[in-house]
C-alpha cells in the first residue's frame, strides 16, 4: 500500500491509498492530465477577447439564436448522460482505456505504453469494454 496525492483543484489535494501499480499509474495519469488542462485553461484565458470590448470598439452585437438548438442540445445531453452511466458500469481498467482512447485521443499502442502492459492486453480490454457498452446502451434503448 502506498499513499498518493490526487489533485482536486489548483490548491487542494486528497490523500489516496493505492494497493497496486495500476492504481498508482492511474492517479499519476489523472494528475498529469489535470496539470495539462490547467495549463490549457490559462492559455485560453490569455487568448480570450472580451465581447464587451468588441462591442465598445466595433459596435458588434450578438444575435441570440440559442432557441434554434434547444431541442438538439437536450438530445445530446440525454445521450451524454446515457453514455456516462454506461461507462460507470465498466471496470476501472476499461474506464481508463476508454478515457485515454476517446477523450485523450491516444492509440491503443500508446495506451499500452502509458499503462506498461502489452498491446494485446489493451486491445482485449478495449474491445471487451466496447462490447459491454454496446450491450448496455442497446438495453437502455430497447427499455424506452
Amino acid at each position: 500500500m502506498k499513499k498518493m496525492f490526487y489533485k482536486i483543484n489548483e490548491h487542494k489535494y486528497e490523500t489516496i491509498i493505492v494497493n497496486n501499480s495500476f492504481d498508482e499509474e492511474c492517479i499519476k495519469d489523472l494528475n498529469r492530465q489535470f496539470e495539462r488542462e490547467l495549463k490549457r485553461e490559462k492559455r485560453l484565458k490569455v487568448k480570450t477577447i472580451s465581447l464587451d470590448l468588441l462591442h465598445d470598439k466595433n459596435g458588434f452585437e450578438l444575435m441570440d439564436n440559442s432557441y434554434l438548438h434547444v431541442e438538439e442540445d437536450k438530445q445530446k445531453e440525454e445521450l451524454y448522460k446515457k453514455i456516462n452511466e454506461a461507462i460507470t458500469k465498466l471496470t476501472l481498467k476499461q474506464q481508463k482505456i476508454i478515457h485515454l482512447y476517446f477523450w485523450d485521443n491516444h492509440t491503443l499502442r500508446e495506451i499500452a505504453n502509458i499503462l506498461g502492459v502489452s498491446l494485446s492486453t489493451v486491445s482485449e480490454i478495449y474491445y471487451a469494454a466496447l462490447k459491454k457498452l454496446r450491450k448496455i446502451l442497446k438495453y437502455t434503448r430497447t427499455k424506452q
